[in-house]
């Protein structure tokens, strides 16, 4: 887009569009800027649903790496009711812990704000980015349970990061942290069935670099 600076009107040249050029001077297409703007934007749109659409059609989570797609590895988190006195007497809140195997996730990256791709998974499911901590030879994700019955578990507030959370068609939600993320070990989790708040899946990856937290 170039402005004439005559008059102080703008113009938007389009690639796809031929310039004639008349008595040795170019003729500029001249289009108001909204419409300019409608050009661009939907030109972006249309670019993100094909790019969108190369993902691959299983549920899961997927992270772009070059002109390719990569699958995270997912966990089923079945949460056990940490071994402590005050769990087995009832005495304060109960604590459940999930374990993942390995003391990394198998997908590192050393982008702090990377774009996920979350795809089968509805909003109202809850989609959430949670870091975990790291133990000798695993990874752990700690829930408390809520009191009442029936009991659930439930991810410590502590432990979620912020994310901004997008639709980019063909059934994903683009996932993106809204502020770098310090090195360590995360997931995105979502429920495995709306109906049973018990039954979560993670799909784990890590941020590279620097002292892990």
């Amino acid at each position: 887009m170039v402005r004439n600076m005559k008059c102080g009107e703008w113009y938007c040249r389009a690639p796809h569009l031929n310039i004639v050029r008349m008595k040795g001077h170019a003729m500029k297409l001249k289009i108001s800027l909204p419409i300019c703007a409608t050009l661009i934007f939907s030109g972006l749109a249309t670019l993100a649903a094909q790019d969108t659409a190369s993902i691959p059609a299983a549920r899961g989570v997927y992270y772009r790496e070059g002109s390719g797609w990569l699958g995270l590895t997912g966990t089923i988190l079945m949460p056990m009711i940490a071994g402590t006195t005050a769990d087995f007497f009832s005495v304060g809140s109960k604590q459940a812990i999930a374990e993942i195997p390995g003391l990394h996730a198998a997908l590192q990256t050393t982008n702090a704000r990377p774009t996920l791709y979350v795809r089968g998974f509805p909003l109202n499911s809850g989609i959430y980015l949670v870091h975990q901590t790291q133990k000798e030879e695993t990874r752990e994700i700690r829930m408390p349970m809520s009191h009442g019955f029936p009991s659930f578990a439930h991810l410590r507030s502590q432990d979620l990061r912020e994310i901004e959370m997008r639709s980019v068609g063909n059934n994903v939600i683009a996932v993106t942290p809204v502020r770098d993320l310090a090195p360590g070990e995360y997931a995105i989790v979502s429920l495995v069935d709306g109906n049973d708040r018990n039954i979560k899946i993670g799909y784990d990856f890590g941020v590279a670099g620097g002292a892990r937290k």
